[in-house]
């Protein structure tokens, strides 16, 4: 994994990078493309947190439901469960390769086992002061936690 650009945690940035509707209409595509259905979508800081968009997605072939989530600041998604409960802010990160192939010709997607990785220096070795101040504060235990996070 490369080291997260600058700017990733929303924290002392001009603006985001990654336009809601532009998020939105690339999942309803490949959602669409796999015969699925979006049942959801939140804007980044609609509530003030957190930095990422999210949709919520339902496949045939798949009981669970799917949560995509993309950096506000940067074009990475990763994919989570849905949370049970609205105060929950803990993410469970899973891999969906059909919507991994279909979405990363427009964004980097991060693989479960990358979003559950440690924070490394060398991960966050780009990250601006105010950046890293934030994660002193909030000790953050996996990269995932850094990119997508309810920060305030």
């Amino acid at each position: 994994m490369m080291p997260l650009p600058t700017g990733v945690t929303g924290f002392n940035v001009e603006e985001q990078g990654v336009d809601f509707d532009l998020f939105i209409q690339t999942c309803r595509e490949a959602v669409s493309t796999l015969k699925g259905q979006v049942h959801e979508t939140d804007e980044a800081y609609s509530d003030v947190t957190p930095n990422f968009h999210g949709a919520v997605v339902s496949f045939p072939d798949r009981p669970e439901r799917i949560r995509i989530i993309c950096n506000a600041h940067h074009p990475i998604i990763a994919f989570c469960q849905p949370p049970t409960d609205p105060m929950d802010i803990e993410l469970r990160f899973m891999d969906c390769p059909q919507l991994a192939r279909l979405l990363c010709q427009r964004f980097t997607v991060l693989s479960a086992a990358e979003a559950e990785a440690g924070v490394s220096s060398e991960l966050v070795a780009r990250l601006n002061d105010a950046e890293l101040h934030q994660m002193r504060y909030w000790k953050p235990a996996r990269i995932g936690d850094v990119i997508f996070n309810p920060w305030d």
